[in-house]
């Protein structure tokens, strides 16, 4: 049986004409919680422990494998301190963010159309818009009404573009120099293909 606790709780009195009677004090019994009996109580839900449970998995994988779950991260480190290093020397000749690969597929001819170079550079359709409107303002590509498609249009370098372009692949050279300093050519040859395989499963499943 659980203990109880005594409070005093005052009724406040009726009123008969001029004479009020005095306040009445009773007394009431109320439980009070067993502390015991509330530490008992499960503290997580089911969802909790299975998310308890699917950490310590991942941990215990990461403990037999150490770095093999933080490839996708290396790989984005890479792009991203590459991209760094690539961009401090196109930004010299008055390049802007994305357009350095654009003149490359132009120049390569790996598209000549919007969504072509959209699919080469792997950019999304309003960048490419963008980009390619802002290339166009700095005379670096012109616009042609397609022969084939009247709702399209082909993408072609100026002469000025040409030579940015020019400059673009001089600029990928010595960047690849700097990245793949102390690099035989078998294992360059060995991480191209790894890197381009991990490309086509990444495109792969962003087709499904």
């Amino acid at each position: 049986m659980q203990d109880q606790e005594i409070l005093n709780v005052e009724k406040k009195p009726k009123r008969a004409g001029h004479d009020p009677q005095p306040a009445k004090t009773e007394l009431l019994s109320l439980p009070v919680k067993d502390p015991d009996q509330e530490r008992s109580r499960p503290t997580g839900s089911i969802q909790q422990k299975d998310q308890t449970q699917k950490r310590d998995q991942t941990q215990q994988r990461m403990a037999e494998q150490p770095g093999a779950l933080d490839m996708h991260y290396l790989v984005m480190q890479s792009s991203r301190q590459v991209g760094r290093v690539h961009m401090s020397r196109t930004a010299k000749i008055n390049l802007d963010p994305g357009q350095p690969k654009i003149l490359q597929c132009l120049y390569e001819k790996r598209g000549n159309t919007p969504k072509e170079i959209a699919a080469w550079c792997v950019l999304d359709k309003s960048s490419t818009t963008t980009l390619l409107k802002l290339m166009g303002q700095k005379g670096l590509i012109e616009k042609k009404p397609s022969l084939t498609d009247r709702r399209s249009c082909t993408i072609e370098l100026t002469p000025f573009g040409l030579e940015q372009a020019l400059q673009v692949l001089e600029i990928g050279q010595e960047v690849d120099r700097i990245i793949l300093e102390g690099f035989s050519e078998e294992e360059k040859a060995i991480l191209s293909d790894f890197l381009a395989r991990m490309s086509a499963n990444a495109k792969k499943e962003m087709e499904k």
